[in-house]
């Protein structure tokens, strides 16, 4: 504890001493260093009595994040970004990885541009947006990485046509998702495809949740996303620890479908996100846990054709008033981990921002509510309340 509170000290002194960016230019070649910081005090209210073992209230280091990005000559961008206190725990959190970044863009070619290495898939509009650009301190459940991988090793080709106003994105990683970067092989052998296409319209739509410029035109953008597995194993073998997430069904034995929709609209400070996504999981084993989750019981193929299904949605509204300096966002979200479980999760959550800085340096405090009854993830308290500042530098 005296460790964090002084690592804790440390950063804010660094960050107050600390004003700008900085950026080392060579000719063609150019650098430019930059850092992201954040923390947070939290509390869970209405625990249930049968809570053991669950953090509930505390104070930490959210993100302390080290950016390089630059360019060398005309066709080529990089981007390396690293969490140094995810780096201390050694986190595998999908929401606050240890690495965040370490890509390559090559803009060489008129047909489409490549990126390849290592960060977030295309999958998902919310997964593109900065968790520095929110008033929450948490995505929603959907999107956060619990059902599909939020980042991934792999390549991918991107193309914008009519001045931005549609993006293509398709590539091919490893379908290990996080895992990949703390794991070894991988005995299926198999990968994941992921696309992505979004149009907007009149004018480019960027990946934020905010209207902070106040839009006078009607801004709207409409996505779909699509990704496929299939990862065969081996008998005797196994996935390497974590890749299958916190419930076993994020990387399955057999085949992953996964497909949703979104759409994104902004104007005069008002802005609003909705996102749907369902999963079809036709697992290899018709014995696979992940079939059997009444009880321990042995369901008969005919019964689950060795397929189950998991999905949710969210929808959000968001308004920023510039006279105030404050962001006030609202969110609702449901989300069902196997159709094989009654029941489902719902979540409302709530934000406030006020930016001393633009998102720049914000104050942010977010508070939401639970209502469970999917008792493959039985919550260990009802509500929570996270107050907290972050930096841009």
């Amino acid at each position: 504890m005296k460790f964090k509170i002084l690592i804790t000290i440390s950063i804010v002194c660094i960050v107050q001493i600390a004003n700008a960016q900085f950026t080392i230019n060579n000719g063609e070649n150019s650098m430019t260093i930059s850092s992201r910081f954040s923390m947070y005090a939290q509390r869970r209210l209405i625990l249930d009595s049968g809570q053991v073992s669950r953090k509930k209230d505390l104070m930490n280091i959210n993100r302390l994040q080290l950016v390089l990005k630059g360019n060398k000559g005309k066709n080529i961008k990089y981007d390396a970004t690293f969490d140094i206190a995810a780096l201390i725990i050694k986190a595998n959190d999908p929401q606050n990885p240890a690495i965040l970044d370490a890509n390559a863009t090559y803009t060489g070619f008129k047909a489409f541009d490549v990126i390849a290495g290592w960060g977030k898939v295309p999958y998902s509009r919310q997964n593109q947006v900065s968790f520095f650009e929110s008033a929450f301190w948490h995505r929603p459940e959907i999107t956060g990485g619990i059902l599909f991988s939020r980042r991934d090793a792999g390549v991918t080709l991107h193309k914008n046509l009519f001045h931005k106003l549609i993006n293509l994105y398709g590539g091919i990683y490893t379908g290990l998702g996080e895992a990949t970067l703390t794991n070894g092989n991988d005995p299926s052998g198999g990968v994941e495809y992921i696309s992505r296409a979004d149009f907007s319209y009149p004018t480019r739509y960027k990946y934020t949740e905010i209207d902070i410029t106040h839009s006078v035109v009607p801004m709207f953008s409409l996505g779909a996303n699509g990704r496929y597995a299939k990862k065969i194993l081996p008998d005797g073998t196994n996935f390497a620890a974590l890749s299958n997430g916190e419930f076993g069904n994020k990387v399955i034995n057999g085949e992953k479908y996964t497909y949703g929709a979104d759409f994104a609209f902004q104007y005069q400070g008002f802005s609003f996100q909705a996102e749907i996504h369902q999963l079809k999981n036709v697992m290899q084993d018709s014995l696979d846990a992940n079939l059997q989750p009444i009880q321990g019981r042995i369901l008969p193929v005919s019964f689950t054709n060795k397929t189950f299904y998991s999905g949710g949605a969210f929808v959000q509204a968001n308004y920023h008033s510039k006279k105030l300096k404050s962001t006030f966002c609202v969110r609702y979200e449901q989300m069902n981990l196997n159709n094989f479980v009654e029941g489902e999760q719902r979540r409302l959550s709530f934000a406030y921002a006020y930016m001393l800085k633009g998102t720049k340096s914000m104050v942010k405090v977010s508070f939401y509510t639970i209502d469970s009854k999917e008792v493959i993830d039985p919550f260990g308290y009802k509500q929570e309340i996270r107050l907290g500042w972050q930096v841009i530098l």
